[in-house]
């Protein structure tokens, strides 16, 4: 055996996403409102093609989340601005304790932002 035992906490998946938490065992005790959540909102919300997949939990008093997201895609203001929309969705959706915020926030994913550089600009 290679170090410490790990047990799965939860995982959570969704059209090419998923989210999965592992504990050392002897954390098992100091964890509670564990919960996990798919957010969609891809065609309207109707789709999971698009959103973020969530799991959080609190040891002790400290809340923590941790989310893999996929953001709408394409370079159009519209687009961009649906993408900000999008993510201010999920990260007011993050903590299972309604107007609680996380203490401790993990996210990762697509997020299909754009960098915008002048034309004449140069990497130093």
């Amino acid at each position: 055996q290679l170090g410490e035992p790990f047990l799965v906490l939860r995982s959570v998946g969704m059209v090419g996403l998923v989210v999965s938490v592992f504990i050392a065992e002897r954390w098992a005790p100091s964890i509670r409102a564990v919960s996990g959540e798919r957010i969609r909102s891809g065609l309207y919300g109707q789709a999971g093609n698009k959103g973020a997949v969530v799991v959080s939990f609190k040891v002790e008093e400290t809340c923590i989340c941790t989310a893999s997201v996929h953001l709408e895609s394409g370079q159009q203001a519209k687009k961009a601005q649906e993408r900000a929309e999008q993510l201010r969705e999920i990260l007011q959706s993050l903590c299972p304790e309604k107007g609680a915020r996380p203490d401790l926030l993990v996210i990762s994913g697509d997020f299909n932002f754009r960098a915008h550089f002048p034309e004449n600009s140069r990497a130093t």
